[in-house]
């Protein structure tokens, strides 16, 4: 039986800075914005678009009969302002 090659988005690696949150009220504190920050992220998964302010990568990618990329889902958009670092991760066959 002859192997299908499979045509897959990029796989990639992403360091990057989000905002945080809390919930309910609490008491006015300046020092709070030190404590609480920015969170530091990493997410790895297929880069299945791009554009100038953006990228958007996704945890899983369903397979067409000819062996592409059809859909994905579990998609998160990231804008380019928040990455720090997006490397290029081999591909499993």
């Amino acid at each position: 039986m002859k192997r299908r090659r499979v045509a897959l988005p990029m796989l990639v690696y992403v360091d990057w800075v989000d905002s945080g949150t809390s919930h309910g009220w609490r008491n006015y504190d300046p020092r709070e914005a030190r404590e609480d920050g920015a969170l530091f992220c990493r997410t790895v998964g297929y880069l299945v678009s791009k554009n100038a302010n953006s990228v958007r990568i996704a945890a899983s990618i369903a397979l067409n009969d000819e062996s592409k990329a059809d859909s994905h889902c579990c998609a998160i958009t990231i804008p380019r302002f928040a990455i720090r670092r997006m490397k290029r991760l081999p591909a499993a066959e």
